[in-house]
This record gives C-alpha cells, structure tokens and sequence, in this order.
C-alpha cells in the first residue's frame, strides 16, 4: 500500500519565495522542506498497487488525448492562514479560475470512476477572516507543521502558480522525515478560454 495523492510543484524561483517566506516567519512549529513544497488537487490515501496502475491508466488515457487533457490553470496564493486542528500553517488562495475547478471537479469524478473512496479530510476550519467557515477545498502550500498561532507579521508573498503538469506523488517516510516524491507526470493542455463540468 502507498500513500498518495495528486498535486502540482512550485517552480524552483517559488521555491525559493517560500523559502524566504518560511525564514521571515517567527512561530513555534516544524517548517517543511522545501523540497516538498506542493499544492494537493486529490488527497488518495493508502492505494494498493492494483489502484494506483488503475488511476495511472485513465490518466494515460485522458492525456493522450488533448480534447480530454485538462486544461492549464492559474491560482493565486497570497494569505498566512493557519488551521487549528490539524495545526497547519500555509500560504492559501481562492478558486477564481474556472479550470481549476474544472479538474478539481475531474480528480473526484476519475477517482470514482477507478473505484477509490476519497477520505473525509476536506472540511477544515480556517481561523482567518477571509475563510471564516467550513470549506471543501482551498488552495494551498504547507510552511509549517504543529503551528499554534499565526505570526505576529502576518504579510505574505503573492505566488501565482501557473502549472505545466500534474503529478502523482507518493509519501515516502524515511529516518530524516517523510518526503513527497513524485511517480508521474502528466502535461496539462494548452486549451484557449475556459472549461465547464458541462464540456
């Protein structure tokens, strides 16, 4: 069994950008490598082998094709947001392009289709003013773990990811800590306008 999840990866100048963002930060918590920056699209959890060939077929699949590939996106991340409970501190966004949510959309409904139950880890309260309740999904990249609070100087960076490919990443633990490594790539289409569900 792997634990895996699908994602995409900051470019190595945000890398960077988070880097100095983390390093400017005073708070009690474990910052997180900057080789595992990420942003998760699908959380999986634990896939047997079976699964995880099954999901890679369909994305063989669905990217061959570039009338099915899903399409590029842009999302902007630029609020210090720390969730309470599972004491997680992050640079966080909103939804504002329409493809976003459009493979966001596509993730759930191929997860599905493969026969994977997406675990209940989606509904997290957020303590900042700009996502005061319950929420379903909200773009993000992990700074630091076992945060308490946030940080007196709460000025962030404003990081637009604009990604190329999606990745299927596997959690791998080892004696100096867990590391995300990725398994497979897909490229995302060059598609001019916008997609729907309905599409």
């Amino acid at each position: 069994m792997k634990r895996l999840f699908l994602g995409i990866a900051p470019t190595q100048t945000q890398n960077r950008q988070l880097s100095a963002l983390q390093a400017g930060l005073s708070l009690d918590g474990k910052s997180i490598s900057p080789k595992n920056f990420h942003m998760t699209l699908a959380f999986l959890g634990q896939l047997d082998i079976h699964q995880q060939f099954k999901l890679q077929h369909k994305l063989d699949i669905l990217h061959a094709s570039k009338a099915l590939s899903w399409p590029r996106f842009t999302v902007t991340l630029d609020t210090l947001t720390l969730w309470r409970k599972p004491q997680i501190l992050c640079l966080s966004g909103k939804i504002l392009d329409p493809n976003l949510q459009y493979i966001l959309d596509e993730c759930h409904s191929l997860l599905q289709q493969v026969g994977i139950k997406l675990p209940h880890h989606q509904h997290i309260k957020a303590t900042q003013n700009s996502l005061p309740q319950e929420v379903n999904f909200v773009p993000h990249i992990s700074l630091f773990r076992k945060a308490k609070q946030l940080p007196i100087m709460r000025e962030a960076i404003a990081l637009t990811l604009c990604p190329k490919k999606i990745h299927l990443y596997v959690s791998v633990s080892k004696p100096t800590g867990v590391e995300y490594q990725i398994l497979q790539s897909w490229p995302f289409a060059e598609i001019t306008g916008k997609k729907n569900a309905a599409d």
